[in-house]
């Protein structure tokens, strides 16, 4: 992947620079009752285990925070996390995890569909939006997407900060019609509080 360049200086592409983060994108401080970003996940883990579902992918799963919040509230399928950085994975699986070292432009299942495919905080950190094609071709049943950087219908604005993400290189419409085509319907839409301020913003997409 070429980075490009933003003002005459070369950008890390985010994937790339993600990838490439030491032990400090493990982030312990997502776990916890009183984490900063538990109503999000237990947003996420409620539509779960709302909807019965039997098992789940987690796509970009960090410290599997999300099955910890799924296991609190009485969450008894299968769960595997997914990640591209070997220190989150490494982290996962010495918690007795399944965690796979992929990407979501690789998944290593083509025949086997997942109830639920959850990608949380990732597509800040892609290029576009058309990579989750590949999360909800992995679903048979549902897709959640939750992104700390809020899509929106205006224009796509590329701009790419220290942290190696993108801001607004998606769009909301862009979204829905991406889910429409691998046969999903938006369900739901969720804003749950940060400490930081702002909301995360929560789709639910579901197969009619």
């Amino acid at each position: 992947m070429r980075a490009g360049f933003q003002n005459g200086e070369p950008m890390i592409a985010p994937e790339e620079y993600w990838i490439g983060r030491g032990e400090d994108v493990i982030g312990i401080d997502a776990l916890g009752p009183d984490a900063r970003q538990a109503p999000t996940y237990e947003a996420i883990a409620s539509v779960i285990c709302r909807e019965g579902f039997r098992n789940v992918l987690d796509v970009g799963c960090n410290v599997t925070a999300l099955a910890s919040f799924l296991e609190k509230i009485g969450f008894k399928g299968y769960y595997c996390g997914m990640d591209s950085n070997i220190h989150a994975v490494n982290y996962g699986r010495s918690i007795g995890r399944e965690v796979v070292n992929e990407n979501i432009s690789s998944l290593p299942w083509p025949t086997i569909l997942f109830d639920c495919v959850v990608v949380k905080d990732v597509i800040e950190h892609l290029e576009s939006l058309y990579l989750l094609r590949h999360a909800f071709q992995a679903s048979k049943r549902c897709a959640i997407i939750s992104f700390f950087i809020v899509p929106t219908s205006g224009p796509q604005v590329i701009e790419q900060t220290e942290q190696g993400y993108y801001h607004n290189r998606y769009n909301n419409d862009d979204l829905i019609r991406i889910a429409e085509e691998c046969g999903f319907k938006l369900n739901t839409v969720m804003d749950t509080p940060e400490t930081s301020g702002a909301p995360n913003r929560v789709y639910v997409f579901l197969k009619p």
